[in-house]
């Protein structure tokens, strides 16, 4: 169902950004008003009190630490994922980021 009359001044979008703001996720607006995420992200995304979040989220100091430890031991990169309980990529971001070097347990191939 898509509705192609709704405004961005329209108070429906007021009372979405209102509940996006509220940390709301723009799927769970849509399946409450019967329309698609992309149409409630296209009206609340036009009104101008809108402010995007962050794209990704950064890493904490505990996290970098840890992977810091366990490639220091001479864990792979998948090694240390699995412990951690995420991908290989994303310890292989940490340490692209964060870590310098061979004495950090970082080792560019």
């Amino acid at each position: 169902m898509l509705e192609t009359s709704v405004k961005p001044s329209d108070a429906r979008a007021v009372e979405w950004l209102a509940a996006k703001n509220r940390g709301t996720t723009f799927a769970e607006i849509a399946r409450k008003v019967g329309m698609t995420r992309q149409r409630v992200h296209q009206v609340v995304s036009t009104h101008p009190d809108y402010q995007p979040g962050p794209q990704r989220l950064p890493r904490s100091l505990a996290f970098i630490g840890t992977v810091r430890k366990l490639r220091a031991e001479g864990l792979t990169a998948a090694e240390v994922g699995r412990r951690l309980g995420v991908s290989r990529n994303v310890v292989i971001g940490v340490c692209h980021r964060h870590l310098k070097g061979k004495e950090e347990g970082y080792q560019r191939r």
